[in-house]
């Protein structure tokens, strides 16, 4: 969603799973914070015993505290990218 695309979508479906299982990662664009791609690379950990497991431990991470303090206006073109393309 932060490139404007969806990833792997030339991928047939076998091929895309594929790749997810053996802990593909998306490349994020330069202009987030490293904070931010570390969240976004926690959020799709391969291995479910390293992610996230609650929203309170999303919530109690550092980029998230910092988003919510002061987002970057690269942050704020990308959740409002995000929300575009949802409604």
């Amino acid at each position: 969603m932060s490139q404007g695309y969806q990833p792997l979508e030339s991928e047939s479906i076998l091929s895309f799973m594929t790749q997810i299982k053996s802990g593909w990662q998306p490349e994020f664009p330069s202009t987030l914070e490293t904070d931010v791609k570390q969240l976004l690379s926690s959020l799709l950990e391969n291995d479910v015993e390293r992610r996230p497991r609650y929203y309170s431990d999303i919530l109690a991470m550092e980029s998230m505290i910092k988003l919510q303090q002061n987002p970057t206006f690269d942050e704020k073109q990308l959740v409002a990218k995000v929300l575009d393309i949802l409604s």
